[in-house]
């Protein structure tokens, strides 16, 4: 920025200092007389108290500042403003900690706001909240099923940098924490250009009392809100987790509980860049949510079960019935089935159907029927449920689709756990697994989860470089992607069985100068015939044995 620039930029028009006094004065939010924030009733009314506008720059001087926070439903507590900047004098300088409460099945967060207010998004644009530490101190909180995370914001160009967050956790599972989140959509709207970067997570909330932490825990989140319908009806557009560190602490696997690194959903050209993940259950982990174009690059993800694990499912919808006339099938769920146009959907019937995958048509759409068309010859079938089926790059919205968009994973370190026990781990996991068994795809009218993914210069072994055969983990399972471009990893792995880099039930496939840390080729595999691959390097060589052969004498 150049210097006319910021001097043209509108400076904050209200500066509020608060410290940690201890002279029982209440100050006048001055720097030389700052508001007294030494308790949580002082600390807590004193935000409550401050203006929606003009902007305010929030300055919190060196101590502890405890407050109650933040969480939907509950009343205590106090709200970011838009366009709040909450600044503090550096990490382990400044630290807000939550207080701790009694309230049962509430989602706390340190600093937050209700995503919406009479029925229009609440929106903190260019809200930020960087240089302190935050304690969502889960021991605090007495009450049954709390979450405590650090930081929910839902705004353009929202931002949460140089936080450092302690003792997060959940204590239920059926109560996921997320700590630091950056909304970019929610059934009302979306936002673009928010971001979290330069934060750290450390020391997790412990699994003995008084924590009771029970995990699942999701760390670095840009996506949806915690409980979110399938589909947002627009996408946040660019979305970003850059420059970030997450420690668990936890050396032995199995895992204590399960943590979530980083998240992207609901979103656009969303990025997770130059992040690592060390000790954790995943790096990058795909809430039940659409995308349309996701680049994971320049990741580091140390002793984890699974790097990359994309694609999910849906909440299941009520049974229903099936009818087929020519080559479209529509499907009458009573209830509702919470699909949109466009959307995939996982059939669960008790006919021919059970198991396809299929993508809802605009014709004859509403919230109790949708079309689907299929080669499939049964004229009628009985549903037992219906579920979205989530994944990348062929999200749609607004009855335009398709939408061709693209998964690019590049650049990454990925150390899988060192385990001879339990299965399943995996580098990089494109997932379709409600297809291990079922017929994923209709043969005229295929429905693939991933519209196009590129998977190039990622290198993929075990827990700092170790190796022994009887290692379960490998390196790539891509599934049900539409074009897929494999090309310059580098993969070690034990098993060969299954094969370290593999895909199933894809259209378009090209492997590419994959190789092991010593320089040797691994071909990829079709699992679904257990065939390998040909590509450049092996054609190369079979043309040379060839002409060996067919060399006159």
């Amino acid at each position: 920025m150049g210097l006319l620039e910021a001097l043209l930029l509108d400076p904050y028009r209200l500066n509020i200092w608060i410290g940690v006094r201890t002279d029982g004065v209440p100050g006048s939010g001055t720097q030389n007389d700052p508001y007294d924030g030494s308790s949580q009733p002082k600390f807590d009314a004193i935000m409550n108290g401050l203006p929606s506008s003009p902007p305010t720059l929030v300055r919190l001087g060196p101590g502890i500042f405890k407050t109650n926070g933040y969480a939907d439903g509950v009343a205590t507590g106090w709200q970011l403003r838009s366009a709040m900047k909450i600044v503090g004098c550096g990490i382990d300088v400044t630290v807000l900690q939550l207080a701790g409460a009694a309230v049962s099945g509430a989602h706390f967060y340190a600093v937050g706001h209700a995503l919406s207010a009479s029925g229009v998004p609440n929106l903190m644009d260019y809200a930020e909240v960087c240089d302190l530490t935050i304690d969502c101190n889960l021991s605090a909180y007495t009450g049954t099923g709390t979450a405590c995370g650090a930081v929910r914001i839902f705004g353009n160009h929202a931002k949460i940098r140089r936080v450092k967050v302690i003792h997060w956790g959940t204590k239920a599972t059926t109560q996921p924490c997320f700590v630091l989140s950056q909304v970019a959509a929610t059934d009302l709207g979306a936002v673009e250009d928010s971001g979290i970067e330069e934060c750290l997570a450390l020391s997790p909330a412990g699994t003995s009392a008084p924590d009771n932490n029970t995990g699942p825990m999701t760390v670095f989140h840009a996506g949806g809100p915690e409980s979110p319908p399938l589909n947002p009806i627009a996408y946040g557009t660019s979305p970003y987790v850059r420059n970030c560190f997450v420690d668990s602490g936890q050396a032995g696997f199995p895992f204590a509980y399960e943590i979530r690194g980083y998240s992207l959903g609901w979103c656009k050209a969303g990025v997770i860049d130059g992040n690592q993940g060390h000790n954790i259950t995943y790096g990058v982990y795909q809430q039940p949510t659409n995308a349309q174009d996701i680049v994971v690059r320049n990741n580091w993800f140390k002793n984890v079960a699974k790097g990359i694990l994309i694609g999910s499912k849906g909440t299941s919808s009520p049974g229903g019935t099936l009818t087929k006339s020519g080559s479209v099938a529509a499907v009458t769920i009573s209830s509702g089935h919470n699909l949109s146009i466009g959307d995939f959907a996982l059939l669960t019937t008790t006919g021919a159907y059970n198991g396809l995958v299929v993508t809802v048509l605009a014709t004859s759409f509403s919230s109790t029927v949708f079309q689907f068309n299929t080669s499939n010859g049964a004229l009628r079938d009985t549903v037992t449920s219906v579920q979205g089926v989530c994944g990348v790059g062929n999200s749609a919205q607004s009855g335009n689709f398709p939408y061709v968009g693209a998964l690019i994973v590049e650049g990454n370190t990925i150390e899988l756990v060192q385990t001879t026990s339990v299965s399943g781990n995996i580098g990089l996991h494109l997932n379709d697994s409600w297809a291990a068994t079922s017929p994923l795809q209709d043969f005229l009218y295929p429905t693939y989860v991933f519209a196009k993914v590129i998977v190039r210069d990622n290198k993929v072994r075990y827990l700092d470089g170790g190796y022994q055969s009887t290692y379960l983990g490998y390196g790539l399972q891509i599934n049900s992607a539409a074009n897929l471009i494999v090309r310059n990893n580098v993969v070690d792995s034990a098993p060969t069985t299954p094969p370290p880099i593999q895909n199933n039930r894809c259209n378009s496939v090209t492997y590419f100068n994959n190789l092991t840390s010593g320089g040797v080729l691994v071909p990829g595999t079709n699992g679904d015939n257990n065939i390998q691959y040909e590509e450049l390097a092996t054609l190369t060589d079979f043309a040379l044995i060839m002409g060996l052969f067919n060399k006159k004498a």
